[in-house]
Order: C-alpha cells, then structure tokens, then sequence
C-alpha cells in the first residue's frame, strides 16, 4: 500500500515467528530463517518496549514511528524516529 516493500530485503513479523519481541531469539530466527545480516538490520516498531529495548539489547539500530497505538510518555532513545507518518523517510535511513 505504502510502496515501500521493495526497500527492504526482508520483512519479519515477531508473531508469525511464534517469538515475543524484546527476546533476542527473535533476532536469531532472522538469522537462521532469512539468513538475515543483522550489522545491516533496521528494527522498525512503534512500541519503544519491545520493539526499539530489544533491537538495542543486541545492537541493532532502530527506527520508531510514532502512532495512535504507540505507548504514550516513553522515552524514545534510537537515531531514526518518525513522527509525522511519513514511512518513505526510511528509504534514506540506513542501519549503523
């Protein structure tokens, strides 16, 4: 819908998984299942919890976007955040 897909090598979701972010065997899964390159990786959630805790637990960079769903009065510690919707931005973002 977004026209996004093609950015991405890969796209994962925790619960198709049958893993609860922030566990790392999350990450391992990537590894294992897609062959994931995760010094290359960008988490990208709207929950700093569980999605932004558990990619920095493994040193990940993420990316958070904020949304109506988002947990309110959270700290936000990661280098890429988007706040207005615009998901094309992560086109120009790249993991560190």
């Amino acid at each position: 819908m977004l026209g996004i897909r093609d950015l991405f090598d890969g796209i994962a979701i925790s619960s198709e998984a049958g893993v609860s972010k922030p566990d790392p065997l999350l990450y391992r899964y990537l590894e294992e299942q897609y062959g994931a390159d995760l010094s290359s990786a960008l988490m990208i959630g709207n929950d700093p919890r569980t999605d932004l805790e558990g990619a920095s637990r493994i040193g990940i960079d993420a990316c958070y976007i904020h949304s109506a769903s988002s947990p309110a009065n959270m700290p936000i510690r990661c280098k890429h955040q988007i706040w207005d919707g615009d998901l094309r931005r992560i086109a120009g973002f790249s993991a560190s």
